[in-house]
């Protein structure tokens, strides 16, 4: 696609879950950040400008996810906290 300066892109996105999804697909963010630098492939990159919608709510493993891309992987995350006993 081309665009010349001045021109608006228009950037589609499909997660209607997202603060800047636009009903037929469109992004409203005025800027986008995708990452990380050195990707390959797409299934490499993240939208680091993504935001739930208000009033949504992940549920825990959702959000267990979104932390680690795995439920697995929260003591990873989190590190081992070990037992404190109280006197």
């Amino acid at each position: 696609m081309h665009h010349n300066k001045g021109d608006s892109p228009q950037v589609k996105c499909v997660v209607d879950s997202c603060e800047y999804w636009e009903q037929g697909n469109q992004c409203t963010a005025s800027t986008i950040e995708v990452s990380p630098p050195h990707a390959v492939d797409s299934e490499e990159t993240d939208c680091n400008t993504f935001k739930p919608k208000n009033g949504i709510s992940m549920k825990g493993e959702e959000a267990i996810k979104g932390i680690s891309g795995d439920p697995q992987n929260l003591q990873a995350n989190f590190g081992v906290v070990d037992p404190v006993e109280l006197e």
